[in-house]
């Protein structure tokens, strides 16, 4: 007798639906329509605030910039609050590289009833070069605008609420640092609220906290309607390079909590980072994280401290967000331990466990996870000449990732079933089981030690697991399966996907597909935990598993690279660029484009030539294909000495640079045979230097004039610098049409529709 041939699909039904239910239960809330309840938030109202935000791109220093920031003053000043501007210059020496920026932060008061300290939401209003910003970081401002106006609905807050919304983040959290360093208002904010996003769609996830964050966390868990995130995000996000903004305020001492929208990443820094492309929902989710947790903390009194020490925290099915502090972790990963070890005693007492089988079933969980990101990897390589894409798409490696997700996840299922099946042959289920489980224990303990906020992803999950093979030693080897077991195995494996999924989504979603080994190995760590149910499925045919899973991988490779083929949802990205050299005269087009394409061939033609653009950009070894283009008229810019003193064999000069254009970003640079030191910019010391350096200045400097004061001990040899003003955007040239077709788009990962005018700056 075997078990019903229908067992098998069954099982894969019961985990393709434990699944999506994992994953919708991470789902953002729907939209509330423009008419909902004053007092609530409103993503359609929202929206309409959106519309006037992200228009176009809008870097500092633009004059889109400048309309933005009269938008946001007009409407806070609407809302009630004492609005300021902080202007200020930062500093930022990164080597020979010095970037300056001149910022223009939006800040907002309105004071409590009685208050015990400063409530601030904060976000960011500039963009990069190519992006609308409708999702980084019009989102966050328009959020934020909603949210306070529902708050203006109710009775008024008993603590002050601070509403920042910084300059410069795009360019090194740049608004940030001055709004720390040099604003009286940050001292008085107990805790902040930040709202941030890297792509258009998705949950808007807390992703980042602060150091002892037990308060801030037991009270979002109380308050939030719709919480989300999970220590392992904390733990991650604290090890990686990645910064936002409030990566500044969490490193200045303040409590608060920082939230992203991630998912649809495709737009990212690009261009389609429209409205259009932004979901509602994932704005409502932001939306009502700002309103509760401004709401909530606005009213408490926040005199009794705002930390605790860390806790572990996570969402599970119907139970919200689970928090409990890291003196637990020890207790459940012993209690982890010891039920493992008490199943391995009555495997062993019954002869159903032996050191062979476990052995076995430990190097089949490693032969797994090795063959399936091998597998995963080489399904990379294979249809990466399919996507013209690749590399172009800041936040992903290619526009349509989900269907080589779907074949990733199909790989790791036929890889464990093709480890499960080989083994099998010689060893029994239960000790293959036990086997595999090592591994996860092993992760449980070590976690619990020194990651304890990615334990909960380990422990929980092998506790079930556990008990499953517990289960499974209590059969009979061999004995059919029927519905039964499918109900007991069903109702232990089910919290191990619930659990499971989500983080599983989040390392492809933090990753993207060309991290498919390591989505591969995070699949098969929570396959090799559902080793019993792998048992249901093939007790009857032990292939049938493995052919389909591959099976369905193939074809889910084979429609992606289908889907990705070249159209207007799937627009094929290219580069240009227009340099002007004030000395001599010449202009060009220039593009990193092997192959221009029609629209391109009109700028760059056969003729063209190689070069690397080293004059224009500084330390620049790419290599460009370069035209002649027309000369268009752009006035050189104006520069004074205001003073030029020698003292003790040292020269020093103050400069002052003035633009006519108004360029969003100067480069200055001493010429190759002067030997000078930029020691200031707009009176802000550069700390270290030498005389190689490139100064990067962003923003329109205070009343439009750049002043450097420079030292050079070389008093005989010439005194020259090299300036370049970037205008961010493509000179207007009479018979050119600059606007790309349908299934064209600028490249995003490249310095891309800038013009840049170079001219040399001489001192006698």
């Amino acid at each position: 007798m075997t078990s019903p041939k229908w067992l098998g699909p069954a099982v894969i039904v019961v985990g393709v639906l434990a699944a999506l239910w994992a994953w919708w239960l991470d789902r953002p809330p729907e939209p509330l329509l423009v008419d909902a309840p004053g007092e609530e938030f409103s993503a359609e109202r929202a929206s309409i605030l959106l519309e006037k935000i992200a228009v176009r791109p809008h870097m500092p220093g633009s004059a889109e910039h400048a309309r933005v920031r009269e938008f946001l003053v007009r409407e806070l000043g609407d809302l009630g609050f004492d609005v300021e501007i902080q202007e200020a210059t930062v500093v930022l020496p990164r080597g020979r590289v010095i970037r300056s920026a001149t910022v223009r932060n939006i800040l907002a008061r309105k004071h409590g009833t009685a208050s015990s300290g400063g409530v601030a939401i904060a976000s960011h209003y500039d963009t990069r070069q190519l992006a609308p910003g409708a999702g980084d970081d019009g989102s966050g401002v328009a959020a934020t605008l909603e949210a306070v106006r529902a708050l203006s609905s109710g009775e008024p807050l008993r603590n002050d609420l601070y509403i920042v919304i910084t300059d410069a983040e795009e360019l090194g959290l740049i608004g940030a640092r001055a709004f720390v360093n040099e604003h009286p208002w940050w001292p008085e904010i107990s805790i902040l609220l930040s709202l941030e996003a890297r792509g258009s769609a998705g949950q808007s996830a807390m992703i980042e906290t602060n150091a002892e964050n037990g308060w801030v966390m037991r009270e979002f868990a109380r308050a939030d309607p719709h919480p989300s995130g999970s220590s392992l995000y904390y733990e991650i996000y604290q090890r990686l390079p990645n910064d936002t903004d409030f990566s500044i305020y969490k490193r200045a001492g303040v409590s608060g909590l920082n939230f992203a929208i991630a998912e649809g990443a495709d737009v990212y820094h690009r261009t389609t980072d429209t409205i259009e492309n932004l979901s509602l929902a994932s704005l409502q989710h932001h939306g009502e994280h700002a309103l509760a947790m401004g709401r909530h903390f606005g009213n408490l009194d926040l005199t009794v401290g705002t930390t605790a020490p860390d806790v572990v925290f996570f969402r599970f099915a119907g139970l919200g967000l689970i928090v409990y502090s890291l003196g637990w972790v020890t207790l459940f990963s012993l209690f982890a331990l010891i039920f493992a070890a008490l199943v391995a005693y009555e495997g062993s007492v019954k002869r159903r466990l032996t050191v062979g089988g476990v052995g076995m079933g430990l190097m089949m969980a490693i032969a797994a996870a090795v063959l399936a990101a091998c597998l995963a990897q080489l399904m990379l390589m294979f249809v990466r000449g399919a996507h013209h894409e690749l590399g172009s798409v800041v936040g992903r490696a290619l526009y349509n990732e989900g269907w080589y997700v779907l074949a990733v996840v199909c790989i790791t299922v036929g890889s464990v079933a093709t480890a499960f099946g080989l083994s099998r042959r010689w060893f029994g289920a239960a000790s293959l089981a036990s086997g595999a489980l090592l591994i996860p224990l092993a992760l449980a303990i070590t976690t619990g030690w020194y990651a304890p906020g990615v334990s909960m992803l380990f422990v929980w999950p092998v506790v079930f697991a556990i008990g499953a093979t517990r289960q499974l030693l209590a059969r009979a080897e061999n004995k059919p399966f029927n519905g039964a077991d499918l109900a007991i195995f069903g109702v232990l494996g089910t919290p191990v996907v619930l659990i499971l999924t989500p983080p599983v989504w989040a390392i492809y979603i933090g990753l993207n597909i060309s991290a498919a080994p390591v989505i591969a190995v995070a699949v098969a760590t929570m396959l090799v935990l559902l080793i019993p149910l792998f048992e249901l499925a093939t007790q009857a045919n032990r292939w049938w598993l493995v052919s389909g899973a591959f099976g369905f991988a193939i074809a889910f490779a084979v429609v992606g690279m289908i889907d990705g083929r070249p159209g207007p949802g799937r627009p094929i990205p290219n580069d240009l660029l227009y340099a002007l050299d004030r000395e001599s005269g010449e202009a060009a087009w220039a593009t990193m484009e092997a192959e221009p394409g029609a629209w391109l061939s009109e700028f760059v033609d056969d003729e063209a030539t190689t070069a690397n653009l080293s004059s224009f950009l500084a330390g620049n070894s790419r290599s460009y294909r370069v035209s002649a283009a027309p000369a268009v008229n752009a006035p050189r810019a104006e520069t004074t000495i205001v003073s030029d003193i020698i003292d003790g064999g040292v020269r020093s000069l103050r400069l002052v640079v003035s633009s006519v254009l108004g360029p969003e970003q100067m480069n200055i640079s001493p010429a190759p045979e002067s030997l000078v030191s930029l020691r200031a910019v707009n009176g802000v010391v550069v700390q270290g230097g030498g005389d190689d350096w490139l100064l990067q200045h962003f923003g329109r400097p205070p009343n439009g004039a750049l002043v450097l004061d420079l030292t050079t001990e070389d008093l005989s040899a010439p005194l020259e610098l090299v300036l370049v003003e970037f205008l961010m955007r493509l000179p207007p040239v009479p018979g050119v049409n600059l606007k790309r077709p349908v299934g064209v788009v600028a490249h995003g990962g490249r310095l891309t529709d800038a013009s840049l005018f170079r001219q040399v700056v001489s001192f006698e």
